[in-house]
């Protein structure tokens, strides 16, 4: 599960890319998940667990053992 924010810094989206095209040798079928979001909210909301990405990404490690 890779989530990228629309709004984030550039220099995140370009690594973030590259990180994607080296994870497709092994992992073709994951896809990016981008969100109208900057960089602060795209880190903070995987630190509340009042946060729905919290709870998305708890119950994506619990299926992903």
């Amino acid at each position: 599960m890779i989530y990228t924010g629309s709004k984030t810094y550039e220099s995140i989206k370009v690594s973030n890319e590259r990180f994607l095209d080296e994870l497709h040798k092994f992992q073709p079928t994951v896809k990016r998940i981008v969100l109208n979001k900057k960089h602060i909210p795209m880190v903070l909301q995987y630190i509340f667990p009042w946060s729905k990405r919290y709870d998305e990404i708890i119950d994506f490690m619990k299926k992903n053992k």
